[in-house]
């Protein structure tokens, strides 16, 4: 289970921005345990898809535009997701954009187990 809170803002009032987030976790076909899949771990797309599972879940424009007549262009993103075919070894966040900056966030990643009924 993931939980991430990101609060962002533009970097310079007026100047439009941009930001994609995304989580990364690795595969059962991923067998090293000592690294995560790193680019050269991962040569080409075939390899990538087998060993790295992808959610974007974030793709947003940063506007110009006041909030609360404070900041200009802040924006707050949420999001709760569950990996629940696997329980990863390893996983990531990828934030990517232009023109912004973090100003807040939380993340809280945590492994639950499936319930599972018992046999009558």
């Amino acid at each position: 289970m993931i939980n991430l809170t990101l609060t962002v803002k533009l970097l310079k009032p007026g100047v439009k921005g941009a930001i994609k987030v995304a989580y990364n976790w690795s595969t059962p076909a991923w067998s090293n345990a000592d690294q995560p899949p790193l680019p050269w771990d991962v040569p080409d797309q075939q390899t990538e898809n087998k060993c790295i599972q992808r959610y974007k879940f974030s793709e947003a424009a940063v506007f110009a535009s006041a909030t609360g007549g404070t900041s200009y262009g802040k924006i707050v993103i949420k999001s709760h997701y569950e990996i629940t075919a696997y329980n990863p070894q390893w996983f990531s966040i990828d934030i990517q954009g232009s023109s912004f900056v973090i100003t807040d966030s939380c993340i809280k990643s945590q492994c639950v187990p499936k319930y599972i009924s018992p046999r009558h």
